[in-house]
């Protein structure tokens, strides 16, 4: 009898555990599936987004162009690339966790922080709006007590899903400084105003044929893989999303860039004003937004086009090993020379009577051989315009063993000194210029002795 009856009774609880198991099984479902009722929005029919919280408030919708997103308020910006996928993620059923409880009273409501709710996420439709609210943190569970307001149940609202619907504006909006791929862009302007002495300055690019070629302000091939390159980090800089609140004035800008991109009707501009010292930031007009942000110090260097550096010819295209001889030229006179057999230099003003060149000499050869200029400043045929008031210093003639020659007329104008190349007027480095004002005796080993011939 006994044993009769331990078995009953045990037979009881498994039936009994067994029962309360499919019990919870289909309630949990039920209630996961009621709580996700609501987000089974069509998301084709979702126009935007009311976002409220403690700290901010904000509006996104849905704009004709492309099915593009922009923040509307607190200003007019774009979003992000994903930002839609990632919020309709918190319309799926595994974004709602158990219900907590149902048919609430305001006493309840008021338990799980939910009577004045602080943060309101708005669902706005084509049909009606649906609006969550949002209380109290369950730390045992990682999520929130949540309420949509016009159902009347509480449930879980997972932690990770709280965080994409309530993210602030400076973290859905675009950051990109373009939004368009690199390989549909076909044409990039610069205005150019670091040098206020030398004025403005504008250099058009364009893309024919997959090579790049300068069209203004002259008519130059390019290195198609040095401009690639410097395109290519330009598409991948983003800038600080954060407003930029002092106030710009916009009336002399630092830089302009402008894009130009296949089968778009509107171009892409951004605007930078001088630095700001104390923030040490570029403020930054984009046309992604209609707030002034800001790009940092350390990038704005690659954003700057120098065309001689992508010349498709180089300025100083020779080796220093493969010249033979170089000559300086004073008022159309030839003042002294080098020239180099088996790496060994010598300096001469007759060549009957030569010298070895000191330190000073190696480090003119090393700047030639570096690059020297600074940046493009004006045409050849504006040379009556650019040398009022300046002075020739010298003319540079290069020979080669191939029988190559070069000449460079640099002149000083102020205290800039600029070169002649080619067609071209440019800018060099102010270090040089102490090379080209040295005379001969300068550059003279002391106690170099002389060698007849």
């Amino acid at each position: 009898m006994y044993k009769f009856f331990s078995k009953n009774i045990l037979l009881f609880f498994v039936i009994f555990f067994i029962a309360w198991v499919i019990f919870l099984q289909r309630y949990s479902t039920k209630a996961s599936l009621e709580a996700s009722e609501t987000f089974k929005i069509d998301h084709k029919n979702i126009l935007g987004f009311n976002i409220q919280n403690p700290k901010e408030r904000h509006t996104i919708r849905r704009v004709s162009e492309g099915d593009q997103w922009k923040l509307i308020t607190p200003y007019r910006a774009d979003v992000e690339q994903g930002f839609f996928d990632q919020f309709s993620q918190a319309f799926s059923p595994f974004s709602a966790g158990t219900i907590v409880k149902r048919d609430l009273s305001k006493k309840d409501l008021e338990m799980y922080g939910l009577k004045d709710a602080s943060s309101v996420f708005t669902v706005v439709t084509s049909k009606d709006n649906y609006a969550l609210m949002v209380g109290d943190m369950v730390m045992v569970e990682n999520a929130y007590y949540a309420k949509w307001k016009h159902l009347s149940y509480v449930f879980l609202l997972r932690k990770e899903f709280f965080s994409y619907m309530f993210r602030s504006p400076s973290n859905i909006q675009k950051t990109s400084l373009f939004s368009h791929g690199l390989d549909n862009l076909e044409k990039v302007k610069w205005i150019d105003s670091r040098f206020s002495k030398l004025g403005t300055q504008t250099f058009e690019i364009i893309k024919k044929d997959k090579k790049w070629k300068s069209t203004q302000p002259f008519q130059e091939d390019l290195n198609t893989s040095k401009v690639e390159k410097m395109l290519d980090y330009m598409f991948h800089l983003g800038f600080d999303a954060s407003v930029f609140d002092k106030e710009v004035d916009w009336k002399n800008p630092f830089l302009e860039i402008e894009c130009f991109f296949k089968g778009r009707d509107k171009s892409q501009r951004l605007i930078f004003a001088p630095l700001d010292k104390e923030k040490q930031v570029y403020p930054l007009k984009t046309f992604a937004s209609e707030k002034t942000h800001a790009l940092k110090k350390d990038v704005m260097n690659r954003l700057i086009f120098n065309p001689y550096d992508m010349f498709q010819k180089k300025i100083f295209p020779f080796n220093i090993e493969e010249v033979t001889k170089m000559e300086i030229w004073k008022q159309k006179k030839l003042d002294w020379a080098v020239k180099q057999d088996n790496l060994t230099w010598k300096i001469y003003k007759k060549e009957e009577h030569l010298y070895n060149p000191n330190i000073h000499f190696l480090r003119f050869l090393s700047a030639l051989n570096n690059g020297l200029v600074e940046r493009y400043h004006g045409f050849l045929n504006k040379k009556k315009d650019i040398l009022v008031d300046g002075k020739i210093l010298l003319t540079l003639k290069v020979f080669s063993k191939k029988g190559e020659q070069w000449e460079y007329v640099f002149y000083k104008k102020g205290e800039k000194l600029f070169l002649i190349w080619d067609s071209y007027v440019l800018n060099v480095l102010e270090s040089f210029l102490d090379y080209v004002t040295m005379s001969f005796d300068d550059f003279l080993e002391k106690g170099s002795p002389r060698v007849t011939q």
